[in-house]
């Protein structure tokens, strides 16, 4: 069985962010951080629920910058 990843809650933030501020699916975006789409979909909801007390807990370093292709997402 895989080890289950932990991730930062900044890697979190950033990763709901990008979704938000994209035109892109949040499918394509999960694939193009390295995450299942189900995971991020997870996120963007905990995020909105949940407002600052979502992500609580330790994880992985945050994400390496991330530009879509027509390069307008800051990241």
């Amino acid at each position: 069985m895989p080890k289950r990843r932990k991730y930062t809650t900044e890697y979190k933030r950033q990763a709901v962010e990008m979704a938000q501020l994209s035109e892109q699916p949040i499918s394509r975006i999960a694939r193009e951080i390295g995450i299942n789409p189900d995971i991020l979909s997870r996120w963007c909801q905990e995020l909105s629920q949940s407002g600052c007390k979502a992500f609580q807990g330790q994880g992985i370093p945050e994400i390496k910058k991330w530009r879509r292709s027509n390069g307008n997402c800051h990241g």
